[in-house]
């Protein structure tokens, strides 16, 4: 039986009505699957207008000229953004730690440097890292690991116990000092 002749009325008694539902149902997943592939197509595309409009771009307009790409960058943003504050809040409790023996590779402002005996590949080495650790440096002193930091109260103590069972007391306290006051500070 072909899938156009179908009756859309079946008989009581009738031995084809359950092979003409199916018929049917088939008819209409058939359909769905013409429209998502269509849909697909659709996708791709438009995908491909918005790679052919922005060919030859610098990746800062891309961003601005694609607008699918937009809302992925800007949550990847967001992404590395919290990445960067949850890394800073670590690197500030560690410094707050200080006593405490800490694993350093987990410290943010850490990095493995493997030198070599020649000292022009030493100098090169180390002169390619140093904009990247200033930088880092910099976001850890200057940066503001939560977005809250105003309401907290300047002073905290913190109470643990250590592997051998001693009671230790850990106190961290935040002066707020102004870019008006450090300025002629530091000259």
């Amino acid at each position: 039986m072909n899938k156009l002749d179908i009756p859309r009325t079946s008989r009581p008694g009738n031995d084809h009505s359950k092979r003409e539902s199916v018929l049917f149902r088939d008819a209409k997943l058939s359909h769905a699957e013409r429209q998502e592939k269509v849909e697909k197509e659709i996708r791709l595309l438009e995908s491909g207008v918005a790679v052919l409009t922005t060919r030859g771009l610098p990746p800062q307009l891309v961003l601005h000229k694609d607008p699918v790409l937009r809302p992925m960058a800007t949550t990847f943003s967001a992404l590395m953004y919290s990445i960067n504050a949850q890394q800073l809040q670590v690197a500030k409790m560690q410094s707050a730690l200080s006593q405490c023996r800490t694993d350093q590779q987990y410290y943010p402002l850490y990095s493995h440097i493997k030198l070599t005996k020649d000292w022009k590949e030493r100098r090169a080495t180390l002169l390619a890292m140093r904009d990247l650790k200033i930088r880092s440096a910099l976001e850890f002193i200057m940066g503001h690991g939560d977005i809250n930091g105003f309401m907290k109260p300047p002073n905290s103590r913190n109470q643990f116990e250590n592997d051998e069972g001693d009671l230790c007391w850990v106190g961290f306290e935040t002066n707020q000092v102004s870019r008006r006051k450090v300025a002629p500070a530091s000259l």
